[in-house]
């Protein structure tokens, strides 16, 4: 094989040259380009998370979410307690020891009774006093749900002796549920 000119030498030497400038310049415009898209991309991940934010701040909160908001945030006002104890006393009735609205909307009263004579008594005494205090909050709409819950002197320190409760709500029947043995 002949040996190379140096003119030849030179030729391929700036070939090579051009050869390796080209493939750094289009190995460059890739990277560019690369970069760009992921640019593009990044932005259309953002903008399709704020749009979901959008859409989902603008529905209604779930239905028990919103339930549980407004049954907490019930109170029974003094007013009404005073109502209620004296509907109670017209009618012959002791006062509950507690009366309140619980956070599902429930209005409940308890009363803590020493000697019931029966059975039967307890469920009349249940069934009146629901009653009486259904009849005095009614006209307010406070709450649509009553319970009234019987308890007897307590057994021991933390300790409830329950007798049982009776339950109403709008438009439905007083149901009394005495207490499991």
């Amino acid at each position: 094989m002949p040996e190379l000119t140096p003119d030849e030498k030179q030729k391929i030497y700036e070939e090579e040259k051009t050869r390796l400038e080209a493939k750094e310049t289009l190995a460059k415009a890739k990277k560019q380009k690369d970069n760009k898209n992921l640019g593009r991309g990044c932005l259309v991940v953002m903008l399709v998370g704020v749009a979901i934010f959008a859409v989902l701040s603008l529905l209604p909160p779930e239905k028990g979410a919103k339930q549980k908001q407004q049954s907490s945030a019930q109170q029974l006002s003094t007013q009404n307690e005073s109502e209620i104890q004296t509907a109670l006393r017209s009618k012959g009735y002791p006062g509950p020891k507690s009366l309140e609205i619980n956070e599902s909307g429930w209005l409940v009263a308890t009363f803590e009774l020493s000697n019931p004579r029966s059975a039967t008594y307890l469920e009349n005494f249940a069934t009146d006093t629901i009653l009486i205090i259904r009849n005095t909050m009614y006209p307010h709409s406070v709450v649509s749900k009553y319970r009234v819950t019987l308890d007897g002197p307590p057994p021991g320190p933390d300790l409830v002796l329950r007798y049982g409760a009776a339950r109403f709500i709008e438009g439905g029947k007083v149901a009394w549920e005495p207490a499991k043995k």
